[in-house]
């Protein structure tokens, strides 16, 4: 962090720690500064104005430590370095970690960042070559193709924002939403039937728990507290 350090003095590099420490006690480990009054919250806790706090996060983006899309849209810090240091800590717990995912399908359950990432399309100088270029262009293709079902599910699920807490609609989403192995269909593409209001309120009323075991989703009947997924909670 020289650059901080160059630019911003004693306040760049404590503005960065102190961030990451707040990253770490918020829940689902994001700062939400849409509003006003929490960055005057921040601003007080780092004792620098408001206008210096902004510029040094923009300077953070820039250097690519938190989420150039979501801090842009919706004045959100989300750092997947940070993320993937303490994932570890969550798999020991036989829980998930929240990642930039189902972080997006929170937001969009509040009325939040509706927008789905689009993997850029290949240039025409790719189309030709040894194989491989094509191979990436046919990549980009299947992987474009599913992003699109994922965020039509995503769209079918936010209809039950109102009626299921965000947490079930994230877990629902993340298991169901897991491509097959040729990446040619999402989980519920598989059964033999399907109604998502059905299937939801059974998930909802069962208490499953989501997890990953092995890297492969699953899930356990379990009832637990309504406070599980919150940091710090075995």
């Amino acid at each position: 962090m020289y650059y901080l350090r160059n630019k911003f003095k004693n306040d760049g590099y404590t503005v960065w720690f102190m961030l990451l420490e707040n990253l770490g006690k918020a829940e689902y480990h994001y700062l939400d500064l849409k509003e006003e009054t929490q960055l005057m919250y921040l601003s007080s806790e780092f004792m620098i104005t408001e206008n210096l706090l902004i510029e040094i996060i923009e300077a953070l983006v820039k250097l690519g430590e938190f989420d150039k899309d979501l801090w842009q849209n919706e004045s959100i810090l989300f750092n997947e370095k940070y993320i993937d240091s303490i994932s570890d800590a969550y798999k020991k717990r036989n829980n998930d970690c929240i990642n930039k995912k189902s972080l997006l399908l929170l937001l969009s359950s509040k009325g939040r960042f509706n927008k789905t990432k689009s993997i850029p399309k290949p240039s025409k100088s790719t189309l030709n070559g040894d194989g491989k270029p094509q191979r990436r262009v046919k990549d980009t293709k299947v992987n474009n193709i599913l992003e699109k079902r994922e965020k039509k599910f995503k769209e079918k699920l936010d209809k039950f924002s109102e009626k299921y807490p965000a947490k079930i609609l994230i877990e629902f989403f993340e298991y169901w939403s897991e491509p097959n192995k040729s990446k040619t269909k999402l989980k519920f593409e598989m059964q033999p039937t399907w109604d998502l209001s059905r299937r939801l309120s059974r998930w909802a009323n069962s208490g499953f728990n989501f997890k990953k075991v092995d890297g492969k989703a699953t899930y356990s009947k379990k009832n637990l507290p309504d406070n599980y997924w919150e940091p710090g909670i075995k």
